[in-house]
């Protein structure tokens, strides 16, 4: 990280996928990019995104129902897409948000699930699935030469901590690395590994394990 970077650097943090046991079938590994930018549509995640475009004076207040993409939302996105030179979806995808937390007022808020991005089990090697949604991540982060990103990586409770330690920043590396591949710094990118140690969900049961194997982007003041 460099510690000398102005005040007005905005900082997202990326937490990985860390102990992932999503099986995913062939039709799913060929996904198109429209199919994954869906995973961002989360009544949570445009709940978010239209906090920022009401911020920003894309959206008014009283013009649409929060958490749904309605026509003054997709019109909203449209107008931020065009403005940034981003692809006019008119969705809340990957590329989108990225952009859109750099713009987020300075207070803390949830972070955002990149639910594209998946591991096998107790692998750190990317799915072929994951790389639409980093190739987004790493082109706005071209396009915006201040953005610092850490990559942080999350697991479940399955298996020894010292295991989903190693793995988890594993993961994190596995990320990073193909960042730099696509044309990132490697100075703008740190990494760190969780294991288990910060679960959002109840790791006795399937679907809370697969809620705490999660990637994140969090913008920092």
């Amino acid at each position: 990280m460099n510690t000398g970077a102005s005040d007005s650097v905005r900082r997202v943090i990326l937490c990985v996928l860390a102990a992932g046991i999503f099986v995913a079938s062939a039709p799913a590994m060929a996904a198109s990019n429209e199919e994954t930018s869906l995973g961002y549509n989360s009544p949570e995640t445009v709940g978010e995104a239209q906090g920022i475009l009401k911020y920003l004076g894309h959206l008014r207040a009283g013009t649409f129902k929060r958490g749904v993409v309605d026509a003054a939302t997709r019109g909203a996105l449209l107008g931020f897409q065009s403005t940034h030179s981003l692809r006019p979806t008119g969705r809340v995808d990957g590329e989108t948000m990225t952009q859109l937390l750099q713009h987020r007022p300075a207070t803390g808020g949830k972070p955002l699930v990149l639910k594209g991005v998946q591991f096998d089990t107790g692998s750190a090697q990317l799915r072929p699935a994951s790389l639409p949604d980093l190739d987004r991540v790493a082109r706005s982060l071209k396009q915006n030469p201040l953005v610092v990103i850490g990559i942080a990586g999350h697991a479940d409770s399955t298996g020894p901590s010292a295991v989903n330690k190693r793995l988890s920043m594993a993961r994190a590396a596995a990320v990073r690395d193909y960042l730099i591949g696509q044309g990132v710094p490697p100075s703008r990118l740190e990494i760190r590994g969780y294991g288990s140690r910060r679960p959002v969900a109840d790791n006795d049961t399937r679907m809370g394990r697969a809620e705490n194997r999660r990637v994140e982007m969090e913008q920092f003041s």
